[in-house]
């Protein structure tokens, strides 16, 4: 038999869940709001603004910043693997190894914004795109 203790907890314990899920959703929708939101003329957040947002965020929010992260890097990795299957130039040239983990992909934006300020303000993805042709270059035939 439930007593009125046991729902009260039990309550609790729902209306606990509901607000972890509605606080969840509201930093995903903010994130997305920063990574994607509509601004003139540019299409994603600048690679400063990434880390900024990055440094500043709860775990959920630097889990999906590194996941946007390792999504676009392995766009990347693919176009370079399309360019070569199409004996094309490819862009940049990591060596061959396992990808790099997310927290590697994460540090080298850091870095490389750190080393090239002018990259700073670009949007996060030529950002990367730079800094991999930067760190990754293609040895000349």
């Amino acid at each position: 038999m439930i007593n009125e203790d046991d729902r009260a907890f039990e309550k609790h314990r729902g209306a606990d869940r509901n607000w972890r899920a509605i606080s969840s959703a509201i930093s995903v929708a903010l994130l997305a709001d920063l990574l994607f939101g509509a601004i003139p003329a540019r299409a994603e957040a600048s690679a400063s603004a990434l880390v900024r947002t990055y440094d500043g965020g709860n775990t959920e929010t630097k889990d999906t910043i590194k996941l946007v992260l390792s999504a676009l890097y392995d766009g990347l990795d693919f176009m370079n693997s399309e360019l070569a299957r199409e004996k094309r130039s490819r862009v940049f040239c990591p060596p061959l190894r396992p990808t790099l983990a997310n927290d590697e992909i994460l540090d080298m934006l850091r870095l490389g914004i750190y080393a090239h300020p002018e990259w700073s303000d670009q949007p996060y993805g030529l950002a990367l795109l730079s800094i991999a042709k930067e760190k990754f270059p293609c040895k000349s035939d």
